[in-house]
């Protein structure tokens, strides 16, 4: 009987199982694809990731100039401490210690979301029918291009968040 080896944890599982039983992780279907179809498929699912990827990195222009607005305001507000509390110098390096922080913190959530938002457009706009039209020609069904997935794609990879709807 094969083994399938999780690629979150690397453990070595059964080929009929269907999560791993060290990390409770889904694994892969197996397949009947040949190593063509196979490398194939993953040419296909690597172009498709650099696409999820390259909508990502332009949503990042978007995070500049929100992270230069922030720091504007970050740099406003320190001088503002600094002149309305000119004694206390303790308070002001503090505050704006803080200000920096919590400016970081939420400068953090707005990559995220805008590049979620990105991703997310690119692959409703056009890589899930672009997979849609690429399995319909070559004949290979959603589950051989998720066990292939499976195969290729590491943990933190975007195109692992869309899997279900292909």
């Amino acid at each position: 009987m094969a083994k399938i080896i999780c690629k979150f944890c690397n453990a070595e599982n059964e080929d009929s199982r269907e999560r791993c039983f060290s990390c409770n992780a889904p694994l892969p279907k197996s397949s009947a694809l040949s190593v063509e179809d196979e490398k194939s498929l993953e040419n296909f699912i690597q172009s498709t990731e650099k696409s999820l990827l390259s909508a990502k990195s332009k949503a990042d222009t978007v995070t500049f100039s929100l992270f230069f607005l922030i720091a504007i305001f970050w740099v406003i507000a320190s001088f503002a401490a600094y002149r309305n509390f000119k004694d206390e110098r303790v308070m002001v390096i503090v505050l704006s210690i803080v200000m920096g922080i919590v400016a970081f913190i939420f400068f953090g959530g707005l990559i995220g979301h805008f590049e979620r938002k990105a991703m997310r457009k690119a692959f409703n706009e056009k890589i899930l029918q672009t997979i849609s039209e690429y399995l319909k020609a070559t004949g290979y069904t959603s589950a051989d291009f998720q066990y292939v997935c499976g195969k290729v794609l590491t943990e933190k990879s975007p195109l692992l968040s869309f899997l279900n709807e292909i």
